[in-house]
Parts: structure tokens; C-alpha cells; sequence
């Protein structure tokens, strides 16, 4: 799982995820409003973080013959890359599936929110 420069992803799930290999999760919320990222994030809602997750991508090209890589960035306002947003809304269904109640992807997307305003807290704050 680790690279030979040592750095490795955020998460491995135990259980497959898709195609008998296990899931490998990089999370990352990258700051749309630094002095770098805002012409970038002037042309278009999410390209500060499809940014940051093509290059995660291309970091880990390795792990992906043997585990499934999703790089799950989300700005600072809430937008996500456009893998993720299919990442979770298939989450969602499978847990709806499970649960056997449909509102479980809307729970789910609204935790996510929790999560980016309580990090945003933090940024804020100095506590990251």
C-alpha cells in the first residue's frame, strides 16, 4: 500500500468495493480562496478541487492494478470533484439499499456538509 516514497492514501476499506478490489479513499479539502487558487476558481465552481484530485490521481497511479483509488477533495465552499460527487451518490444508493429507506443519500450529503463547515471552522481558527 505504501509508495517507495513512503506517503500512502487516507483509507482502505477492508470489504471490496468494486471489481474485488478494495477501496483506497484520499480526502482533502482544498482552500478556494488562496491568492493562487482564485483565478482558478473564478472560471469554474469546482476546479480547484478537480485539481487537487486529478493530482492525487496521478500520485497514485500505482495503487490503482490493486485497489479501487478515489480521491475525494472538497473546497472550502462545499463543492466537490466530480469522482466524488459520483462516489457518494453511489454510496448513498447502496446504503439505501441496505437501510431501505430513501432518504439515506440526502443524510448522507448532509453529514458531508456538516463536515465541511465544522473544517472550515477549524481553517478558521487555527486549529489546522
Amino acid at each position: 500500500m505504501c509508495r517507495p516514497d513512503r506517503k500512502r492514501p487516507g483509507g482502505l476499506t477492508l470489504v471490496p468495493w468494486q471489481s474485488g478490489k478494495p477501496l483506497s479513499l484520499w480526502r482533502r479539502q482544498p482552500i478556494g480562496e488562496l491568492l493562487w487558487f482564485t483565478a482558478l476558481a473564478a472560471r469554474e465552481p469546482s476546479s480547484t478541487a478537480e485539481m487537487a484530485a486529478s493530482n492525487k490521481t496521478a500520485k497514485y497511479t500505482g495503487l490503482t492494478s490493486d485497489y479501487h483509488f478515489q480521491p475525494i477533495a472538497v473546497e472550502s465552499l462545499g463543492t466537490a470533484n466530480q469522482s466524488a460527487a459520483h462516489f457518494f451518490t453511489a454510496l448513498g444508493k447502496k446504503i439505501t439499499q441496505q437501510a431501505g429507506y430513501e432518504r439515506k443519500t440526502a443524510f448522507l450529503f448532509q453529514r458531508l456538509s456538516v463536515i465541511v463547515e465544522r473544517s472550515n471552522y477549524l481553517l478558521c481558527h487555527g486549529y489546522m
